[in-house]
């Protein structure tokens, strides 16, 4: 009888083990996890804060594929300049949407290309005093860009000087009320971001002309940029559920959600 009490104790006791062990290993799964931390900048539409929510259409798509990898993403505004600096130097961190160029190619990992656009420089259509077909007539302006932006640095190449015809911001949209209070020259802007600045600043379309396409072929357009301790595994995950996901189809209906939406 003693070794029948022994018996059913340790049946008992091995069933306990045995439904701990599973409770600990869905716990230990739950907590291992992978977890993103994605900043992004006020960029709309590619990505920007609207209410207490992080939306774009490179927000939606990043977020798309997080989802589909099973990889819990949060995504954190900031400007641009603090975005950078903390997802270089941070722990599973990444970056929306990021140029990629030859310098910054071996500062991270890279899922893309996102979506892009052409960029153009434009003026104010009431400013008759500004005259540019070419970059050399270009360097006679302003120009304004965030500050550690890529444009930047692709502006200083084409001879444009910090201080003097390029001028720096912490945000983008900083940029813009300067530019519609017509104290600075020219603005950066492409067929996807116009509307979004113009309708933010409340100006009508004709307010402004497009005045000289920028070659840029060190561009390779936008993308997520990751930092360099994410687990590679992380990254060519992202990478494929977004050649798998972003059919074209697919994402010119999420610009076109964007677009419709100012209309």
């Amino acid at each position: 009888m003693d070794h029948g009490v022994d018996g059913k104790m340790r049946l008992s006791i091995n069933s306990l083990l045995l439904i701990s062990s599973c409770l600990l290993g869905i716990s230990t799964a739950t907590q291992s996890e992978e977890r993103l931390t994605i900043y992004i900048e006020e960029f709309p539409p590619y990505n920007y804060t609207e209410g207490e929510s992080k939306v774009g259409i490179n927000t939606d798509i990043v977020r798309l594929i997080c989802f589909a990898s099973k990889i819990q993403c949060t995504f954190v505004s900031a400007p641009w300049n603090r975005a950078f600096q903390n997802t270089l130097n941070g722990v599973n961190t990444g970056l929306i949407s990021t140029s990629r160029n030859d310098e910054r190619e071996n500062q991270f990992q890279w899922v893309g290309p996102l979506v892009f656009a052409t960029t153009y420089l434009y003026k104010l259509s009431s400013r008759d005093d500004i005259h540019v077909s070419s970059l050399e007539e270009a360097l006679k302006y302003s120009v304004g860009v965030p500050r550690n932006d890529i444009y930047e640095k692709v502006l200083i190449d084409k001879g444009f000087r910090k201080g003097h015809n390029l001028l720096g911001f912490s945000y983008k949209e900083d940029t813009d009320d300067v530019f519609f209070k017509g104290k600075l020259d020219l603005i950066l802007a492409s067929d996807i971001t116009l509307p979004y600045q113009l309708h933010k600043s409340n100006h009508p379309s004709w307010s402004v002309e497009k005045v000289l396409q920028l070659p840029l072929p060190e561009l390779k357009g936008n993308y997520l940029a990751l930092n360099k301790n994410v687990d590679r595994s992380i990254v060519a995950t992202l990478q494929s559920k977004l050649d798998e996901l972003l059919t074209e189809n697919r994402k010119q209906n999420i610009i076109n959600k964007y677009i419709e939406q100012i209309k």
